[in-house]
């Protein structure tokens, strides 16, 4: 066979062969899917529920409907719970996640499910939120916070656009991360001993160093735009939000012996 043969015959990368379908859309990213679709989508994806999120149906409970209200989430991975707040009859929903890959995930999720009043913007929220001249009525920051190099700051930025807030977050505690009993024993590999602050609006948090080292090389990679963050014991995580104007909080789904480290879930109300 011929150089011209060969080239004839060699089929393209960028194209499929498949029968169209939304599978098809979906193994674009195939290994990379955090998220599963509910089975009605009859599209395999990624391990974990966040389309069916029971944290997200517990913040709902907790803080009021989303009914004809304004959301904003932040980091919204694949869109699950965007999808999860347009389906409880909000009127818009603003996503934002500097996460290329996950920015494309989620368009993909958006044809799969559809989202009409899901708004999925690629970028940097902390420049979205430093501008503060936007108020929302529910603000989501699910698998966030834990990802930042100032938590506090966030908080702040977090605080002066809404007054509803939903955070589920990794939080450091020295005993449980550090404890052969513990599920997470062996996520003390990724901290520093040393002991650092991060400062915002009048506050300063005694914070402790993660790097994120082997998991930067997964294709479907997920965290944050930094080698490293800063994780808040529970109880900066609670000074800060009371600093900056929260006055009820409920807490939900704690975790001390989660395997990537102890994980609470809290809803703070202004």
């Amino acid at each position: 066979m011929g150089v011209l043969d060969r080239i004839k015959n060699k089929k393209l990368a960028q194209y499929v062969d498949d029968y169209p379908s939304q599978q098809v859309a979906a193994d674009l990213f195939k290994g990379q899917w955090s998220s599963s679709f509910p089975a009605s989508a009859g599209v395999t994806a990624g391990p974990i529920p966040l389309f069916e999120d029971s944290r997200i149906n517990w913040a709902v409970d907790t803080m009021g409907s989303p009914e004809g209200k304004t959301v904003l989430e932040l980091g919204f991975l694949e869109g699950g719970h965007s999808y999860m707040m347009s389906q409880m009859g909000a009127a818009s929903v603003t996503a934002i996640d500097a996460n290329t890959r996950a920015y494309l995930r989620a368009l993909v999720a958006k044809e799969i499910m559809g989202m009409p009043n899901v708004h999925f913007y690629c970028g940097d929220f902390n420049k979205y939120l430093a501008k503060r001249d936007k108020k929302f009525d529910i603000l989501l920051c699910s698998g966030i916070l834990y990802h930042m190099v100032n938590p506090v700051q966030l908080i702040a930025d977090m605080a002066a656009c809404a007054d509803n807030l939903f955070i589920w977050t990794h939080y450091y505690d020295h005993e449980m991360i550090y404890s052969k009993q513990a599920s997470s024993f062996r996520n003390k590999l990724h901290f520093s001993t040393k002991e650092y602050e991060c400062s915002a609006d009048g506050y300063t948090a005694k914070v402790f160093r993660r790097s994120y080292l082997i998991s930067l090389g997964w294709a479907g990679f997920c965290g944050g735009p930094n080698r490293y963050s800063y994780w808040l014991p529970k109880e900066e995580l609670i000074g800060c939000l009371k600093h900056f104007g929260f006055r009820k909080l409920t807490f939900g789904f704690e975790e001390p012996g989660h395997k990537s480290g102890p994980s609470l879930a809290v809803v703070a109300q202004k």
